[in-house]
């Protein structure tokens, strides 16, 4: 449970405190932040938190965390203490629309009665609610409370509610999938963003990429940096039929590459009734594991020049990629090397914009959790969300992040228990580069100053107050040694990279290029 400040929530926070140990209690100042902590705690124990605040704004501040909870399929209990419905729209003090106000992004929305004497009433929407939440959904509880409540009416925590558990059930291979994967010559295997990490056995002549976040392995690495750099791949390269799993992905590139691609065969291996196209395809949903469908291929597809044609690329490429990444000290260069030296077990959490974009471009790691607010691809709660986690692991928690996202989120710190086991890796161009790399910007230059964020600012003065150890450095001699202090620290601790916009922006645009000139 994280709870922010008020007075309106005091008669929930006062039941919570009656709960003794069966709650785990977290104060966050920031709605907004509270939000992604409480995000990043459900992330990493695949279970429903529950984030708690007054009414108004307050739990308008609530809305972006339930935005990307509700796009990555994150379990999230958000419960607003309200006005009554006589102080709405009259002209009082913390007075907004409340109910339903997730309704476009949320599950189910709830609102308690205004009388509190029938408790049953509130059991049984306690219930409705938590088994909701228990099913991977959003929940959104809006209770209204009249004054007075400092009053020594007894707010309580009620014996538990069982926690319904989501089984997994799968139905039997359909005749036409075996078809398709009989008939197909180019089969690429993809997995999409998935928070569970899994090792899967695939055919040797299968061509299989994996999302940055799917915590799936591959057999084709770079596959993101291949795409950047040929725009019109020749068409051996270009499946025929495809085969998901997971949710989203990260690379606009696969977007593109897959969108390109004419005659092109989808299954996605779900239970769900329905999902999103990015690809612009007619997925077919069958509901069978993993494990099967790469039995099925086993036994069904025996074409090799595919995953040939994908190796020599892809050869070709590692050793672009190998001389040239390490000629300068620029953004990629830095992370390649640090990523390389994380430890292993560690979690990995990347902020949006051009942190989680480079760590695609690398030949993935399957010893380490890789994680990232990709449901809305915000930054607005990257170090929230990363802190969130931090909480619920005893394992290194690292965050790779920009230094936009850093200073946007830099609430995060403001609490009394700060997890000691969060590193920062803040790489600081002193404004935010993406919009200098991305196609379109780049060539309006008189608008990109006000796209970007110019500033001269350290993470050093804010890492002192909050009490944070805090490393810097600006070329490789000084980064061996800040890593290995900042690594050792027993303390939570912020490792600050500066580099220059203008190398980063040349040495991106010598990786798409690629190995083609």
């Amino acid at each position: 449970m994280v709870i922010c400040p008020g007075s309106r929530n005091f008669p929930l926070i006062y039941a919570m405190q009656s709960a003794g140990n069966r709650l785990s209690m977290h104060s966050f100042a920031d709605e907004r932040s509270a939000a992604f902590v409480a995000l990043g705690m459900a992330q990493s124990l695949n279970e429903p938190v529950a984030v708690c605040c007054t009414s108004g704004t307050a739990a308008l501040n609530l809305y972006p965390a339930v935005a990307e909870a509700f796009y990555a399929e994150i379990p999230l209990l958000v419960l607003t203490a309200d006005r009554p419905p006589e102080s709405i729209d009259n002209w009082e003090g913390q007075s907004i629309r409340q109910n339903n106000l997730f309704y476009a992004h949320c599950n189910h929305n709830f609102q308690t009665p205004m009388e509190f004497e029938n408790t049953s009433v509130f059991r049984e929407l306690a219930q409705k609610a938590w088994k909701a939440a228990s099913l991977q959904t959003q929940v959104h509880v809006n209770i209204p409370i009249r004054e007075p409540f400092y009053t020594s009416i007894q707010f309580h925590f009620s014996e538990s509610i069982e926690h319904e558990k989501l089984e997994k059930k799968y139905e039997n291979v359909p005749d036409n999938f075996v078809q398709d994967i009989s008939s197909s010559k180019k089969i690429l295997w993809l997995n999409g963003a998935d928070t569970i990490q899994t090792i899967l056995d695939y055919p040797k002549n299968l061509v299989v990429f994996s999302d940055v976040i799917s915590n799936k392995n591959e057999t084709i690495s770079h596959w993101e940096n291949i795409l950047l750099a040929n725009k019109n791949l020749a068409e051996q390269l270009q499946p025929d039929l495809i085969i998901t799993t997971g949710k989203y992905f990260v690379s606009k590139a696969l977007r593109q590459f897959l969108t390109d691609t004419n005659s092109l065969k989808h299954w996605h291996l779900s239970d769900k009734k329905i999902v999103p196209t990015p690809f612009k395809t007619t997925p077919w949903l069958v509901n069978i594991s993993a494990e099967t469908a790469l039995q099925q291929i086993k036994e069904h597809h025996s074409d090799k020049n595919f995953i040939e044609d994908w190796k020599l690329l892809e050869k070709k490429f590692e050793f672009f990629f190998t001389n040239i990444v390490s000629e300068d000290f620029t953004e990629l260069s830095v992370i390649t090397r640090l990523y390389r030296m994380l430890p292993t077990h560690s979690v990995l959490q990347m902020a949006n914009s051009m942190s989680v974009r480079y760590v695609s471009m690398l030949k993935r790691r399957n010893d380490i959790i890789h994680l990232s607010n990709r449901g809305t691809s915000g930054i607005d709660g990257c170090t929230s969300t990363a802190v969130g986690y931090a909480k619920t692991t005893t394992e290194l928690v690292f965050l790779i992040t920009g230094d936009v996202a850093f200073f946007y989120d830099v609430n995060a710190f403001w609490t009394d228990s700060f997890p000691q086991n969060l590193k920062i890796v803040l790489m600081n161009n002193f404004g935010g580069g993406i919009f200098e790399m991305i196609e379109g910007p780049s060539e309006f230059k008189e608008s990109v100053a006000f796209q970007t964020t110019n500033h001269h600012r350290t993470a050093q003065n804010i890492c002192s107050d909050f009490g944070v150890d805090y490393f810097c450095c600006s070329n490789f001699d000084e980064f061996d040694g800040a890593w290995q202090h900042f690594c050792q620290s027993e303390k939570a601790s912020v490792l600050e990279i500066m580099t220059n916009r203008v190398e980063n922006v040349s040495f991106y645009n010598k990786l798409k290029k690629g190995h083609n000139e």
